[in-house]
């Protein structure tokens, strides 16, 4: 397998790991980054890489994109949250909070 499709895999799989963390279903996350579920899917799956705008997104309701990334958990996730006023997802709820 190539690096690159190495990369692409590992990137999506803690896409995975980002939303399942945060408690939140494929077509929860979609609302919160005005796209499908379709779109997750697939960047979930590799088949595509997600915009910065979608990975601004993720970070605004808390997924640590430092992570999905390098792989390197953040360890200031918490402070940049509050630093910046970013919404988080409730577990279950699928509503955004602050």
């Amino acid at each position: 397998m190539s690096r690159s499709k190495e990369d692409k895999l590992s990137l999506a799989r803690r896409m995975v790991e980002e939303r399942e963390r945060l408690g939140q279903s494929r077509a929860e996350m979609a609302s919160a980054c005005g796209k499908t579920p379709q779109a997750i899917g697939e960047y979930e799956r590799g088949v595509g890489y997600p915009s910065s705008q979608v990975l601004a997104d993720y970070a605004h309701v808390g997924a640590d994109v430092q992570y999905i990334l390098t792989g390197v958990r953040s360890t200031n996730l918490k402070d940049v949250a509050e630093e910046t006023g970013a919404y988080k997802i409730e577990k279950g709820v699928g509503a955004l909070s602050r």
